[in-house]
């Protein structure tokens, strides 16, 4: 990325001959909107630049992405933004990564290598079910006892991917609800008789309250999120 041009001239340099509103439209994707294209790369936050940096490998015309753990280091709304613009990509995309939200939503086939074996399974992260269910590509077939043992293994996995999935998912509307709060005190902040330093108070008191509370969160869905990625369930 070059640190002296704007978002815009970032994406415009991939691309020069479309037009300005198609490449806002396109940023839009990537949670770039109104005067946000006009920043300079180097003001940006390491996600946003992060972002610019997938947007010009998305937008750059060619039939196939190559990607190493694209989603990390990336918030909520930047993965979903990722995914949406990857799921439009009329290409092949080959990737790596330990994100599973990322591959239920964006993968349908799996390559799985397991020592000296591999096979190819139609489907995203979800489909691994079938691993101990079909015959390896060189038709050698498993024990019986090493399937059961298998089978076992991706339902207690399962079991608990779910309930981390879940728990992410209510940290993630706890937060929402938590910013409608906040947006709620500026609100009536900005519309309360400076005057009334008893009310001011009272609702910046609320306001770091709900700020902590939501530091909390997100660094709960991190660890969430780490732990999700790591692939160490």
């Amino acid at each position: 990325l070059n640190l002296e041009n704007t978002v815009l001239q970032e994406l415009w340099a991939v691309t020069p001959g479309a037009n300005v509103g198609e490449i806002r439209t396109f940023l839009g994707a990537f949670l770039f909107s109104g005067d946000e294209v006009e920043q300079k790369i180097g003001s940006l936050s390491g996600g946003e630049q992060s972002r610019v940096a997938l947007a010009k490998i998305v937008r750059k015309p060619c039939n196939l992405l190559v990607l190493d753990e694209p989603t990390n280091h990336l918030d909520i709304p930047s993965c979903e933004a990722l995914e949406a613009a990857l799921n439009q990509f009329d290409g092949t995309i080959i990737t790596v990564s330990h994100d599973r939200y990322f591959m239920n939503n964006l993968i349908n086939r799996l390559l799985l290598i397991e020592e000296t074996e591999w096979r190819l399974i139609d489907g995203n992260y979800a489909s691994l079910g079938q691993l101990w269910t079909q015959p390896s590509t060189n038709g050698s077939k498993r024990k019986s006892k090493g399937e059961d043992e298998g089978r076992q293994l991706e339902k207690q996995t399962q079991r608990a991917i779910q309930k981390l999935e879940r728990r992410a998912q209510e940290i993630e509307s706890e937060i929402a609800k938590l910013e409608e709060d906040l947006e709620a005190i500026d609100s009536e902040t900005e519309n309360i008789d400076s005057a009334d330093w008893q009310r001011l108070g009272v609702l910046t008191e609320r306001k770091q309250s709900i700020q902590g509370n939501i530091e909390e969160r997100y660094a709960a869905w991190e660890t969430i999120d780490l732990e999700l990625k790591s692939g160490a369930l």
